[in-house]
């Protein structure tokens, strides 16, 4: 199948674009390669309350207790890095506005919750708000700060700072009492393979196996408490590999590959033993177009298959948060062309 290797170009589209001999075959390439429907139970969607403070890109989500925790990100298209955070409580099905985080607004940053706690932080910081094509290349603008919320005393504590530099759109997990992030975006070293593992216990930041396939940004991940899915993302172009990890051995493999043209900055959780990938964006190529993806897929670990489990019923979009509480997986906010986007979506397998 031949995938989209292209950038943001401005070359003519090769062979007349999809209207030409090359374009026809890559559609033609692109209809085989088509998942099969899902031949597990179909996935029920329902409309919950929407996120109180507007449309909201690029902002980070975790699980403590029950409650979801969704803090920082952007509100405007330019402006407005947030340091603000929110806490859901799905009985309820109500948003609360907890204390902010002391340090910088930021897009981009990641949050996981160990032993009730949320540890969140990195990300990328613009005090311009002008984003100007020299920004990309300042160190400075990289976070690397690390903090604790307790969500109990509502209050924030500054932890060991990060000892990497690509911490722009990271992808995090937590295993064993401990936090793993790797991948990401940096100033200095663009593009991310690294792993590192943070245990609250010593505050200390630990160098794990690094990721063996391509450097990137923009992946997406979720886990089901011993294994990790992680692929996707961007590193001058879309990649559509996929990887399973195994934190207790450190084991990397390679998976079978998703069955698209790639994508950057998706979602993807777990909900009762499934692996589900929605959302991102398919950056624009010479042969096959892009735009923010709205098809859900689903991998089935067992079998090592890709399947197609319908729509995200908000519609597509890119920068979205996902989150798992009991059986039900949940999808929101994020950006679409036509702006910010501040819906969210509860998904399970029973209506």
């Amino acid at each position: 199948m031949k995938t989209d290797t292209s950038t943001l170009s401005s070359h003519p589209p090769l062979g007349g674009g999809l209207g030409g001999p090359v374009g026809f075959l890559l559609l033609l390439l692109l209809v085989s390669c088509q998942p099969e429907p899902s031949p597990y139970p179909d996935l029920h969607w329902q409309r919950m309350a929407d996120f109180p403070d507007g449309g909201r890109s690029s902002a980070a989500a975790c699980v403590a207790e029950g409650k979801a925790y969704v803090m920082f990100g952007r509100r405007a298209a330019k402006s407005q890095f947030m340091r603000d955070c929110w806490a859901y409580d799905p009985a309820a099905d109500r948003w609360e506005e907890r204390s902010p985080c002391p340090g910088h607004g930021r897009v981009k940053p990641v949050a996981v919750a160990v032993g009730g706690r949320v540890y969140a932080g990195l990300g990328y910081t613009d005090t311009t708000f002008v984003h100007m094509p020299h920004t990309l290349y300042q160190d400075s603008l990289y976070l690397r700060d690390w903090w604790c919320y307790d969500p109990a005393g509502d209050g924030w504590t500054e932890e060991t700072p990060a000892p990497f530099q690509g911490t722009d759109a990271c992808v995090a997990f937590a295993y064993g009492g401990e936090v793993y992030v790797g991948l990401g975006y940096g100033a200095l070293y663009p593009f991310a393979r690294e792993w590192w593992r943070y245990a609250p216990a010593d505050r200390q930041w630990t160098r794990v196996e690094d990721f063996p396939g391509a450097v990137r940004t923009g992946a997406v991940l979720c886990s089901d408490g011993e294994r990790v899915w992680t692929g996707a993302g961007f590193n001058t172009y879309n990649l559509r590999d996929w990887w399973e990890y195994r934190p207790a051995t450190g084991e990397w493999r390679e998976r079978c590959a998703m069955p698209d043209r790639g994508r950057v900055n998706g979602t993807a959780i777990c909900l009762d033993g499934r692996v589900l990938v929605t959302g991102g964006r398919a950056f624009h190529g010479e042969l096959t177009g892009g735009g923010v993806i709205g098809e859900v897929l689903e991998y089935d670990p067992e079998g090592d298959t890709w399947y197609r489990a319908g729509d995200l019923p908000g519609g597509g979009r890119e920068n979205a948060v996902g989150f798992t509480i009991g059986n039900c997986g949940y999808i929101g906010l994020g950006e679409d062309d036509d702006g910010l986007m501040g819906d969210v979506w509860r998904c399970s397998q029973t209506p």
